[in-house]
């Protein structure tokens, strides 16, 4: 497939991908950052889903903070993020990547908040109604789990937390990555970080909109970021060496222990 211009700041490319391990994600997420930030690639949004399950911790959180005999005995993988942020079970969800240059990426709050705004867009295309959390509100939940904290301007559903978000800037270049929930096993989230009450604030979409499939969620984000942004997408591929460096991130980095692992 084509990829679209690089100097053109008002056509992204999109990708939407299957699942895949989490090594694997984390390492495509990565090398869309570096591919970006050197111009070799255009602006990007990718949707993908993981498989097997997956806990993803943040870059900075301590790997004891989760239950990771449960997770080898469940066959959950874990894996290190290269964005902050607390841990996520990422299992039945859409989780998007937004990618951005210096020249289209602005101010860390501002985007933040821009792309916060493109999934209510979405989120409105699927007849949900969605909020953000108060400024002001920022309230933060003693335990590992992103969905038992909230933060401005976050998605809520009915007061609960709907999608889990997490940056990381490289010479003024982004990756937004985050979490929309399609469900969720509670018991399982809270086994798995420990904390009886590590679920009690989030929800999913299928709870307010059963029957929604995975490409349907896609599609009505997409639109929603294309809207928000005043972009257009155009569907594409992986690039040679954006799969070449996404490799080498796999065995160099995510897949090692030294990095899950360390601290």
């Amino acid at each position: 497939m084509l990829l679209p211009n690089v100097a053109n700041l008002k056509t992204w490319r999109l990708i939407v991908d299957p699942p895949r391990p989490g090594a694997e994600n984390m390492a495509l997420d990565e090398a869309l950052l570096e591919a970006v930030r050197s111009g070799e690639s255009p602006p990007t949004l990718r949707f993908y889903g993981w498989d097997p399950p997956c806990l993803s911790l943040g870059a900075f959180q301590a790997l004891v903070e989760v239950d990771r005999e449960a997770c080898a005995e469940l066959g959950i993988d874990v894996v290190r993020r290269p964005t902050g942020g607390r841990a996520v079970l990422h299992h039945r969800e859409v989780t998007y990547a937004v990618v951005l240059p210096r020249a289209a990426a602005g101010r860390p709050r501002e985007v933040y908040l821009k792309i916060c705004r493109g999934i209510l867009r979405g989120l409105e295309k699927l007849g949900v109604r969605a909020d953000f959390a108060p400024v002001g509100s920022h309230r933060r939940g003693g335990g590992p789990s992103c969905f038992a904290a909230v933060s401005d301007y976050e998605v809520l559903v009915g007061g609960r937390k709907l999608v889990g978000n997490a940056q990381v800037w490289r010479s003024g270049n982004l990756l937004q990555h985050g979490a929309v929930l399609l469900s969720a096993d509670r018991a399982l989230w809270a086994r798995l970080m420990g904390q009886p009450d590590a679920a009690d604030g989030l929800i999913g979409l299928l709870e307010v909109r059963p029957g929604l499939t995975f490409n349907q969620v896609v599609g009505a984000l997409a639109a929603g970021f294309a809207e928000e942004f005043g972009v257009s997408l155009m569907a594409g591929g992986w690039g040679s060496a954006e799969l070449e460096r996404a490799g080498r991130l796999v065995q160099e980095k995510y897949a090692r222990s030294s990095w899950t692992g360390r601290r």
